[in-house]
């Protein structure tokens, strides 16, 4: 809890990009996302959507607010950071991603072709599948691989508005994603909408927000 306040205080407290990156904040989003992590596979049923919610707020979303907001004062430097942040959080993500379909058997190469190969871990630490989870877990692990998805996702938005080569196309892939692992939910196009929003005149936007 601590840890969390202290974040939201600097989310709240800075005034440059360069704010994000000093050691103290990179420690507290560190330790941040280390214990948002181990409170998701502990106890994905009743705390992991809000551990994903708060890691994905603070460390990643808030950021590209800041920004946003400092636009105009922004470095080259500062970009770069920017932009290495956001690519190791792809790696943070992959990395979820491939441990909750291990955990809880999901089979994503219908959503991620050879996601299988695409990620492996050594085996000393390759996750093993869990014995007999709730159906309830096994739901709530449903609903965190679809977020994870759509984090992906607007993290190669992100990039994509950063200037960083390709990261549209891979936004674009990981809202597919997103659609073909569950295509009830509506958020992947709305955020198709967002991506697509200085294209082809809008009408591309809007033929997204018609679908979400």
């Amino acid at each position: 809890v601590l840890v969390y306040c202290r974040s939201m205080d600097v989310a709240a407290n800075v005034r440059r990009i360069s704010d994000f990156f000093n050691d103290h904040n990179i420690e507290s989003r560190n330790k941040l996302r280390d214990q948002s992590e181990s409170l998701l596979f502990t106890d994905i049923n009743e705390v992991g959507k809000k551990a994903d919610e708060i890691t994905w707020r603070r460390i990643f979303h808030d950021l590209m607010q800041c920004y946003k907001r400092t636009k105009k004062q922004v470095t080259q430097s500062e970009i770069a950071s920017l932009q290495f942040h956001f690519i190791s959080g792809i790696g943070y993500y992959q990395n979820i991603l491939y441990r909750l379909a291990i955990e809880y058997d999901f089979d994503l190469t219908f959503v991620v072709p050879n996601f299988n190969q695409s990620y492996k871990y050594c085996e000393e630490n390759k996750p093993e599948k869990k014995l007999n989870p709730s159906s309830n877990e096994r739901e709530a692990a449903q609903q965190c691989l679809h977020r994870i998805f759509i984090h992906l996702g607007d993290i190669f938005r992100y990039l994509d508005e950063l200037g960083y080569p390709d990261s549209r196309i891979m936004a674009i892939k990981w809202y597919d994603a997103a659609i073909l692992f569950d295509p009830t939910i509506g958020m992947p196009f709305n955020q198709l909408g967002t991506l697509s929003a200085n294209t082809n005149f809008g009408f591309d936007a809007a033929y997204y927000y018609m679908r979400w």
